[in-house]
């Protein structure tokens, strides 16, 4: 999804900086490496998040599909269809990406 930055290209420049260049430099080149690395966790972060947020209807689903089974004699009947339904919609979000992964699958396969 992003494009990480090449970290082993910023060690060699702080590596050379401390060997040959000055003060200037030496504080350059590292404060290059310490943000391309904050930026690669940034994206590494997203990444996670982005992923998350997919599979949070389905996640739903499956905390309502456990409080069905574990206090539905305590839930009203409101309660329970409000369950039922995020079940039915975490089901529906589940067999959407999984379909969705199989397609990808199989248009990486083809090329």
């Amino acid at each position: 999804m992003f494009s990480y930055f090449k970290l082993k290209e910023a060690v060699e420049d702080v590596k050379d900086s401390f060997s040959f260049g000055g003060g200037s430099e030496k504080l350059t080149s590292t404060a290059k490496l310490l943000g391309k690395t904050a930026a690669n966790i940034g994206f590494l972060a997203i990444e996670g998040g982005i992923e998350v947020i997919k599979r949070l209807p389905e996640v739903t689903g499956d905390v309502a599909r456990k409080n069905l089974e574990t206090s539905s004699n305590s839930l009203s009947e409101e309660k329970k269809e409000q369950m039922r339904d995020l079940v039915r919609k975490g089901d529906d979000a589940r067999v959407q990406r999984i379909a969705r992964e199989e397609a990808q699958r199989e248009k990486e396969k083809s090329k």
